[in-house]
This record gives structure tokens, C-alpha cells and sequence, in this order.
């Protein structure tokens, strides 16, 4: 797992596998992780297309986005990328 620091909170990438109909692809998820190092979030398979989520999630730290603005982040991703 890499993790990307924002003053607010630890953004950081890890990588898992996901399975479907189809059969199994790797996938990035994103864990939010608070100031002393505990983590207060886990999404699982948000992205796919790694090299742009990485730079998303170097926007989170950039930007100090809070957890509450999170959900609307990823709205923006998804809208973004897919």
C-alpha cells in the first residue's frame, strides 16, 4: 500500500483483486487513514485505471480534502474517467 499525505487525513492506494461473471481483474481501492494513523475508511475497488487514480489521490492530500467531501470526490472521478 502507498500512502499519499494530506495534513487532515492519510490518503493511500491499495491493490486487490476483484472477481466477476467474467473472471478476476486487479483493481485499486482507496483507505483514509486519520492524522495519528488510524484508519477510518476502506473502499474497495474504485478504479482500474491506476496511473489516474494515483494522481487523484495526490489531489485528495494536495487539496486536504476532508472524509465529508470524500463521496463527492469520487462522484467527480467517476464522472471523469468512465
Amino acid at each position: 500500500m502507498s500512502l499519499l499525505r494530506g495534513e487532515f487525513m492519510d490518503y493511500g492506494i491499495f491493490y486487490h483483486s476483484v472477481k466477476d461473471e467474467d473472471g478476476e481483474f486487479l483493481s485499486a481501492g482507496l483507505v483514509v487513514k486519520d492524522e495519528r494513523g488510524n484508519e477510518i475508511r476502506r473502499i474497495y475497488d474504485v478504479s482500474t485505471d491506476f496511473e489516474a487514480f494515483e494522481k487523484f489521490v495526490c489531489l485528495l492530500g494536495d487539496s486536504k480534502v476532508l472524509p465529508e467531501h470524500l463521496d463527492s470526490m469520487i462522484e467527480d472521478y467517476y464522472s471523469e474517467h468512465y
